[in-house]
C-alpha cells in the first residue's frame, strides 16, 4: 500500500481522523524525542523554531566548502568592465556582466526516508536531519527542488507486505521551520507515520516484506522505489532509512558535494 499526502497538514489531518491520541504508540517518551503528542502535532504544522539555529549553524559552517555553482561573468553590451581585445575586434558584447545563469531544468525530487531501527536515538536523527537540510538548500542553488518525507514499514492488509506513507513539504519557498522539524524529529516519524501505518495497514513493527538488511535485496527495493512512488529516477534523490555508520554523518561535506555533483548540469 502507498499513501501520499500533498502536505504535512493533510498528513496530520489524516492522523487526527484516524483517532491519534496520547496513548497511541509505546509508553516511552525518549522514543518520541521526549515530545508529547500535542507538541508533535503543533510542530508538524507550525515547525519548531528552536531547531532552526542548529541547522542554520551547520549550513553556514559548510557554506564555503559546498560546491554550489558560482555566479559567472558573461559577455554583454553593458557591464562591470570591458574586455579590450573584444572591443578592438569590434564585437558588440565586449563588456562583462556577472549573472546567475537561469535554470530551466526539471525539479530535483528529494525523497527522504525518516524510518529508522529502534537502535537509533533521537540525537542521531537530529544530526542526520540537519545534514539533509543543508543538502536541500545547496541543491536549491542548482535546480528547483521538491521535498518529500516518507516512512516504509511492514503492512498486512494486501499482497504487497508494505505500507509507504509520504508527505510533501513546501519548497516554494522552502518552509525551513517545518522541514527542519520533520527531518530531525523522531517524534514526527514515530508518532505520525507509525500510527497511520498501524491504522491503515496493520503495521506490526518491521520493515517492508521485500526490504531487508541483505544488501542485494535492499538495493533492488530502493532502486525500484522512485518509480513506484511516481518519480522519474534520473531527477530523483532517494535518501534511504537511517542506519548506524551512515556516510552522511561520517563526512557530511563529502556526502553533500557528491549528491550535488550528481545533479550538476555540466555533468549530464
Amino acid at each position: 500500500m502507498i499513501k501520499k499526502f500533498d502536505s504535512i497538514s493533510d498528513l496530520i489531518s489524516e492522523a487526527k481522523s484516524l483517532g491519534i491520541n496520547q496513548n497511541s504508540g509505546i509508553n516511552d517518551s525518549s522514543w518520541y524525542n521526549n515530545e508529547s503528542l500535542a507538541q508533535t502535532l503543533k510542530y508538524a504544522i507550525n515547525g519548531n523554531d528552536s531547531l532552526v539555529p542548529k541547522a542554520q549553524s551547520l549550513i553556514d559552517s559548510l557554506d564555503t566548502e559546498i560546491e554550489t555553482p558560482r555566479r559567472e561573468w558573461i559577455p554583454n553590451v553593458a557591464g562591470a568592465y570591458p574586455v579590450v581585445a573584444d572591443y578592438c575586434r569590434g564585437l558588440p558584447c565586449s563588456m562583462r556582466r556577472r549573472v546567475e545563469l537561469p535554470n530551466d531544468s526539471a525539479s530535483i525530487n528529494i525523497l527522504v526516508c525518516t524510518t529508522s531501527s529502534a537502535g537509533i536515538d533521537s540525537a542521531y536523527l537530529q544530526k542526520r536531519g540537519t545534514v539533509i537540510l543543508a543538502l536541500v538548500l545547496a541543491l536549491s542553488a542548482i535546480r528547483p527542488v521538491s521535498l518529500h518525507v516518507f516512512a516504509m514499514l511492514d503492512g498486512h492488509v494486501d499482497a504487497t507486505g508494505e505500507i509507504i506513507t509520504m508527505a510533501k513539504i513546501n519548497t516554494t519557498p522552502l518552509d525551513l521551520s517545518t522541514a527542519c522539524y520533520c527531518l530531525t524529529s523522531s517524534g514526527f516519524d514515530r508518532r505520525i507515520f507509525h500510527f497511520i501505518s498501524k491504522k491503515l495497514a496493520n503495521y506490526q513493527g518491521g520493515w517492508p516484506r521485500d526490504y531487508s538488511y541483505d544488501s542485494v535485496k535492499q538495493n533492488k527495493y530502493l532502486a525500484d522505489l522512485p518509480l513506484r512512488l511516481g518519480f522519474e529516477p534520473k531527477d530523483t534523490l532517494l535518501i534511504k532509512p537511517a542506519y548506524i555508520g551512515d556516510t552522511m554523518l561520517q563526512n557530511p561535506i563529502s556526502w553533500i558535494n557528491q549528491q550535488i555533483q550528481n545533479f550538476r548540469q555540466d555533468s549530464d
